[in-house]
């Protein structure tokens, strides 16, 4: 390595216009000969750069807008804040832990999980009574894709995450698997009938388009 003095003498002589021998770095910038240090950036031979001597800041937290960005640093993208309560067709709640987002979009359940991907979540995974009741007493009418489907080979069900489906609230004849390929898992609000009640799930074809559901855990607000 190259001592203090030769740095210098390289310098002083880029300085006065003249190649100061045996000087193998490139200097850019200034010297200041009262605190003798350089200012600007070097570049070594064969490193193909220049290495800055400032230091930028880290980004600094704040409140989620509706903008397609995490404002506040927790990984989540356009999620229920004290500021943000929709956004982008989507109610957002707070609830059983988790944030969601229940948007008025209707999609396969393969966008569905995309969709829901692009805000740091899942499609919804509802893991207990409690988590249903709170959506039941949020959510308007309407099938929701949730986020559970069949294993390949008329396989059990599971969550997205991996998990088997520990709670399922299926309607009274479901998962009935009436058809090849009603392997993903939908839950309907304000939708009564024979062997039906509000709030029931059941297997359908993954292609249908349907409402998103979002989740993520997330602390209380």
């Amino acid at each position: 390595m190259r001592g203090a003095g030769q740095a210098i003498a390289c310098a002083v002589g880029l300085g006065l216009g003249a190649a100061a021998s045996g000087c193998a770095d490139q200097v850019v910038g200034s010297f200041d000969a009262s605190v003798g240090t350089t200012t600007g950036s070097t570049s070594e031979p064969g490193e193909g750069g220049s290495v800055s001597t400032g230091t930028d800041a880290p980004p600094s937290p704040s409140p989620e807008q509706c903008n397609g960005l995490d404002d506040d640093l927790d990984g989540l993208v356009d999620e229920v804040s004290a500021e943000l309560s929709e956004c982008d067709a989507c109610l957002l709640l707070q609830g059983e832990g988790q944030a969601w987002w229940v948007c008025t979009v209707e999609e396969t359940w393969d966008d569905a999980q995309a969709h829901c991907q692009t805000l740091g979540a899942t499609s919804a995974i509802v893991p207990s009574a409690a988590a249903q009741a709170f959506l039941h007493a949020q959510v308007g009418e309407g099938w929701f894709w949730l986020g559970a489907a069949q294993d390949p080979g008329e396989g059990p069900f599971r969550w997205v995450d991996g998990v088997l489906l520990d709670y399922a609230n299926w309607g009274t004849t479901q998962p009935d698997d009436t058809a090849p390929g009603q392997d993903c898992v939908r839950l309907t609000f304000g939708i009564v009938g024979d062997g039906w009640f509000d709030g029931a799930w059941d297997d359908f074809f993954c292609e249908e388009p349907h409402r998103t559901l979002c989740s993520a855990p997330h602390a209380a607000l």
